[in-house]
């Protein structure tokens, strides 16, 4: 065979390119399947020395069934290897005629790593499939989960709006004036009386502090009694006089919903109460006084001189003047 130039370089013959290949060629015998010609690495591939190759039957080699050898063609095998791996072989086979004798080329190209690799590739994405699916349940899950939540929190802030509108047409219904502070003495809670006692809107309370809705002097007595409730955290009842009136304030030390410690103010304007209990007193005394001068056995000038004493002490006078005219 003459070697064909190519840029002046001479190619290689086709006999020693089959002997360089990497994967194993074999020549074989279209009769008898034997085995004509094997390049060098098939003795490697086999384990077999290459003089002892040569004239084995290709198929027992394989493993196979005697069978034609035109039919493996473009077909996978899996043979047993000395190693001990199980080789992946994708088999191809070329007929050749010489001299009226039929021979078969066959090429064993090993698939092994490329199998591998498919079977890897096949199970990472079996395993991504089942992360993704996973995934989705989990999402669908979470989804469901949350709704739920989200329908729980929904009744809850129902219940919770209801029973504090409850409590606010409860505590606006109540003549008394209350409210809520925190610990900073912002408002967190007013009610009815409070706006009209302020002259203000609840949402225009809320946040501030009592003492710029009220006179300082008012505001200072009702700091003081915050302190008071804060430090020593126990009810205190207090009558405070301011503005001609009289106000009982109650204040009592209580937990915010946040857990963070509050004081609760209730403020009753006492002042009629007051001057009713003060005119009850006075016609207890008046009563008093009369009966005392009535069941007095004095004369009558010291009746009249004990009348004197008891007017004065009835009226809280230093001294008395008594008029006495004898009847004409």
């Amino acid at each position: 065979m003459t070697p064909l130039l190519l840029w002046s370089v001479d190619l290689p013959s086709l006999d020693a390119a089959i002997d360089y290949m990497s994967e194993p060629v074999l020549l074989v015998d279209a009769q008898d399947k034997s085995i004509v010609y094997a390049n060098p690495i098939s003795s490697t591939f086999f384990a077999i020395p290459h003089d002892r190759l040569v004239g084995r039957s290709l198929l027992s080699l394989l493993g196979m069934k005697d069978q034609s050898l035109a039919d493996l063609h473009g077909k996978t095998l899996t043979i047993p290897h000395t190693d001990g791996q199980v080789r992946t072989l994708q088999v191809t086979v070329q007929s050749l005629v010489s001299n009226d004798t039929y021979f078969y080329l066959v090429i064993l190209q090993d698939r092994t790593r490329q199998e591998h690799q498919l079977v890897r590739s096949r199970i990472f994405s079996i395993a991504l499939f089942t992360v993704l699916i996973v995934a989705i349940l989990f999402i669908a899950l979470f989804l469901v989960l949350q709704v739920r939540l989200m329908h729980r929190l929904e009744e809850q802030q129902k219940k919770q709006n209801y029973s504090i509108k409850l409590l606010q047409n409860f505590l606006d219904a109540d003549r008394r004036i209350s409210y809520i502070q925190d610990e900073q003495g912002k408002l967190m809670f007013v009610n009815a009386a409070l706006e009209l006692f302020v002259g203000k809107r609840s949402d225009q309370m809320l946040g501030s502090s009592i003492e710029s809705l009220v006179p300082p002097d008012f505001s200072a007595k009702l700091k003081n009694l915050d302190e008071v409730v804060m430090a020593q955290q126990k009810r205190m009842v207090e009558d405070i006089a301011w503005d001609n009136c009289m106000y009982r304030i109650s204040k009592f030390p209580l937990v915010l919903p946040d857990g963070n410690p509050g004081v609760g103010t209730f403020a009753l304007d006492i002042t009629e109460q007051v001057r009713q209990e003060e005119d009850l007193q006075q016609n207890l005394k008046r009563s008093a006084l009369l009966v005392d001068i009535l069941s007095s056995r004095e004369k009558a000038e010291n009746q009249f001189q004990l009348a004197l004493n008891r007017v004065s002490e009835l009226t809280n006078s230093a001294f008395g003047l008594l008029l006495h005219c004898d009847d004409p």
